[in-house]
C-alpha cells in the first residue's frame, strides 16, 4: 500500500498537466502510453527526487502544532510531512506542508512519515478528523487550511 501512494500522485500531477495542454498524438493515433510534456516529467522528476524535511526540523515543527487546539497530541495523527510548492511547482524548501488524518479509523495508525512533495495526496472521502496546513520557515508562521471533519455535510 505503501508504493500505491507515489504512484497515484504521479498519476494525479500527470492528469492535472495534460489538462488543456497539447500532447502532440493525433485524434486519429495510437493512445499515448504517457501523458504530459518531456518538460512536465523533467519537473515531476525533480520533484520526487527531492531530498525531504529533516527529522529535526519537523520535530520542532510537531512541538508547535501540538499547542494548537485542533491538533493537541501528536499520538491522535497519522502524519504527513513534506517541503511545499511553489507556484510554478518547483519544490519550495521554505516551506513544510502537512497533512493528518485521525488515527485509530479505517486503519490509520499514529505514526509520522516525511516524504517527498507531493506522496500523500489525499482523495478520499471516509469520515474521519483531518488537519491540513503549512508552515513558512523563514518567518515561522503556520497556516492551517483545514482542521475538523473530512466530510463537509
Amino acid at each position: 500500500m505503501k508504493r500505491a501512494a507515489p504512484l497515484l500522485a504521479l498519476s494525479l500531477l500527470l492528469l492535472l498537466f495534460a489538462c488543456g495542454e497539447e500532447n502532440g498524438v493525433k485524434a486519429d493515433g495510437p493512445a499515448p502510453q504517457l501523458i504530459g510534456t518531456p518538460a512536465q516529467w523533467a519537473r515531476f522528476a525533480r520533484v520526487v527526487r527531492h531530498r525531504r524535511p529533516t527529522a529535526d526540523a519537523i520535530d520542532r515543527l510537531e512541538a508547535t502544532l501540538a499547542q494548537n487546539a485542533c491538533v493537541g497530541s501528536m499520538d491522535r495523527w497519522g502524519r504527513f510531512y513534506s517541503y511545499g510548492l511553489d507556484n510554478s511547482g518547483e519544490v519550495d524548501e521554505g516551506k513544510i506542508d502537512f497533512y493528518f488524518r485521525q488515527a485509530g479509523i479505517h486503519g490509520f495508525r499514529a505514526e509520522r512519515r516525511i516524504t517527498t512533495p507531493d506522496e500523500w495526496v489525499n482523495l478520499d472521502d471516509g469520515d474521519y478528523r483531518l488537519v491540513i496546513g503549512s508552515f513558512d520557515r523563514a518567518s515561522a508562521r503556520i497556516d492551517i487550511q483545514a482542521c475538523g471533519p473530512n466530510l463537509h455535510g
